[in-house]
């Protein structure tokens, strides 16, 4: 089985809305200009192990 069929056959179950297996490819890559789709404008990330707050851009 390819990956693109086990990603077809993971993301079929799963509500239309974000492609979680898009945003952790982009994630892993480190593709700034792509994760940002997956957020609002004025969005921002909790970092709760370091305890920092990060926007969108940062």
């Amino acid at each position: 089985m390819t990956q693109s069929k086990i990603d077809e056959d993971l993301n079929s179950n799963r509500p239309k809305g974000i492609n979680i297996t898009e945003f952790w490819k982009y994630v892993l890559e480190q593709n700034a200009e792509k994760i940002r789709a997956f957020f609002c404008r004025d969005a921002y990330v909790n970092w709760h192990c370091t305890n920092e707050h990060f926007t969108v851009e940062e």
